[in-house]
């Protein structure tokens, strides 16, 4: 994993939204903060960097990505076991 280089910060509808990016400028970290009643959010990214040059989303929280040629399908946060044969 890369070391986070980056971070953005937005304020909108009483919600602190950070942002962590990676060296190489792709989302590592989401984070929602809920000014009015001080609870949060994280949600971590993970990338596959299998081709070279060209990142493809495996996992954004529990939502995980199977990627092919296009994305082949996409396991909501329910689904805990992804089995390839």
């Amino acid at each position: 994993m890369s070391i986070l280089r980056m971070w953005c910060q937005v304020t909108a509808a009483n919600r602190l939204y950070l942002y962590g990016y990676t060296a190489d400028g792709l989302r590592a970290v989401q984070q929602v903060v809920d000014l009015n009643h001080s609870g949060s959010m994280t949600t971590a990214y993970t990338w596959d960097w299998a081709v070279p040059g060209i990142p493809a989303l495996l996992q954004a929280g529990d939502t995980r990505y199977l990627v092919g040629h296009n994305t082949l399908t996409v396991i909501p946060s329910v689904a805990r076991n992804l089995v390839l044969l």
